[in-house]
This record gives C-alpha cells, sequence and structure tokens, in this order.
C-alpha cells in the first residue's frame, strides 16, 4: 500500500506545482489577475484526477497543500496589499475556501460551465471582496 499512497501523494504534488505555474502565465502577469481561468482549464483538462483530489478528499491535504504552495498564496496575497495586515490571513482563508467550494461544485456538474464562465464569476467575486470600499 504504501507505494500506491506515495504515487497518489507524487501525481498530487505534480498537479499542484503544475497549479502553481498557473500563476506565472504571461496573461495573469500582464493582466495583474487572479490565475483562475488557467486554473480551470488546467482542472479541466485533468477532470478525473481534478474530481479525486478534490471531491474524493475534500477535507484532505490537497486543498492545504494548494494554498500552501508559495506561487499561489503569493498570487493571492498581492491582491490584498490594501487590506490591514493583521487581517490579511482571514482574507486568504475566505477566498480559499470560496475556491475550494466553488471548484467542488462546478465538478460536481454533469454539464459543467466553460472555464471562462466560472471564472469570470470567481474573478469577479474576488475582486468585490478585495475592493478597497469593501474593506
Amino acid at each position: 500500500y504504501k507505494d500506491q499512497y506515495d504515487l497518489f501523494d507524487d501525481f498530487q504534488n505534480d498537479f499542484i506545482e503544475r497549479m502553481g505555474a498557473c500563476t506565472h502565465s504571461e496573461r495573469v502577469k500582464k493582466g495583474n489577475r487572479f490565475p483562475t481561468i488557467e486554473l480551470l482549464y488546467l482542472i479541466n483538462e485533468h477532470i478525473e484526477l481534478s474530481k479525486l483530489f478534490f471531491l474524493k478528499y475534500p477535507n484532505g491535504n490537497f486543498f492545504t497543500k494548494l494554498m500552501a504552495n508559495t506561487d499561489m498564496r503569493e498570487s493571492i496575497m498581492a491582491h490584498l496589499d490594501h487590506v490591514p495586515e493583521k487581517h490579511r490571513e482571514y482574507y486568504f482563508l475566505y477566498i480559499s475556501a470560496g475556491t475550494q467550494d466553488l471548484v467542488c461544485r462546478w465538478l460536481l456538474k454533469d454539464e459543467r460551465e466553460s472555464p471562462e464562465f466560472l471564472g469570470e464569476i470567481f474573478i469577479e467575486m474576488c475582486e468585490r471582496c478585495t475592493e478597497k470600499d469593501f474593506v
């Protein structure tokens, strides 16, 4: 069994690295935006693996590892510079939990909307949450 768990962990870690790499895409850099659509395309391309990681173990270590990924964390935290420093961790947790729930519900659908559709909604929600007037 140990070899199977090691292989599963390897798949998870590889997927997390690929998701973290999405934060460095040219589209994200140019638009100074969350890498949402790029991440959703990656999830959609590997739908069965994504379902396993996000749905089979929703409270497991995959999402915790994903949000601990330096690239992912920095990408989100970069949009919280106007939030008082002592509040940033809570904003990060709020956005992280919302992201997990949004992705899980999307994965559960038989007929999923496009990554662009879900990405646009997610970006709009995050932008509203991180607006200076909202804080």
